[in-house]
């Protein structure tokens, strides 16, 4: 099975993508940009330079194959989004969106910690952030395409390069009452391990005749920081 895989290259993409090589079903076309993923196997895989910004050029460089799977772990455009989906010849594919707008937008299903009207508190390139994904998935929800959405909220784990997960574990007793962090305030997030394997299970159970669209929130029950900082004292 043809899979087009976008956004392999850190923390969650790469733990994704190097799981799905080892199970050896899909025959996979990896995007990249300047630098290739670091990859523990290469066997099925073939790596393709390419623009995502640049329609031309995904048409010329992503038609080689009918892809079954499109596994997007890199848009944060609602503009390249569709030259993604407008630029590839395949019509009947199923694409995979890991969206984080969970991180920030109130959800009653999922319980997030965040109400809408604390997004305009925000910092204007992250407000950004969250409309485009929110654009993403309000676009997919409404179309005829066949789509899974995973809304990830603050993903932490080793190796996290937003440093996320750092600051987490290193508070204290003493940061929480300098920054008046009450009992009420809480987090949410979603250990990258999980992720992976809720992600993984997914895919590898697609069924391309019974396929059913999904929209599956992935995050722990909201905890306060006081038992972050308790937690992590275990580890230290």
């Amino acid at each position: 099975m043809n899979l087009l895989f976008l956004g392999g290259k850190r923390f969650l993409g790469n733990k994704i993508l190097n799981k799905l090589i080892d199970c050896k079903k899909y025959n996979i076309d990896i995007v990249y940009r300047n630098k290739k993923p670091n990859l523990t196997n290469k066997n099925k895989v073939n790596f393709i330079k390419c623009e995502r910004d640049e329609f031309n050029e995904i048409k010329e460089k992503l038609n080689q194959n009918e892809y079954k799977i499109i596994f997007d772990n890199n848009c944060y455009n609602f503009s390249n989004f569709k030259k993604i989906i407008n630029g590839i010849k395949s019509k009947s594919f199923i694409y995979i969106f890991t969206s984080s707008v969970m991180t920030y937008i109130h959800d009653n299903k999922s319980k997030a910690i965040f109400e809408k009207n604390e997004v305009n508190k925000l910092p204007r390139n992250t407000k950004k952030y969250i409309r485009q994904k929110s654009k993403i998935e309000k676009y997919l929800k409404k179309s005829k395409k066949r789509f899974i959405i995973f809304r990830i909220h603050n993903l932490i784990g080793k190796n996290d390069h937003s440093a996320k997960t750092n600051f987490l574990f290193n508070l204290s007793n003493a940061d929480l009452e300098k920054f008046k962090i009450k009992d009420s305030d809480k987090i949410q997030f979603a250990l990258v391990d999980d992720v992976v394997k809720i992600i993984y299970k997914n895919i590898r159970n697609i069924n391309l005749k019974r396929f059913k669209n999904k929209l599956i929130s992935i995050a722990n029950k909201p905890i306060t920081l006081r038992e972050v900082v308790d937690f992590s004292k275990k580890f230290k």
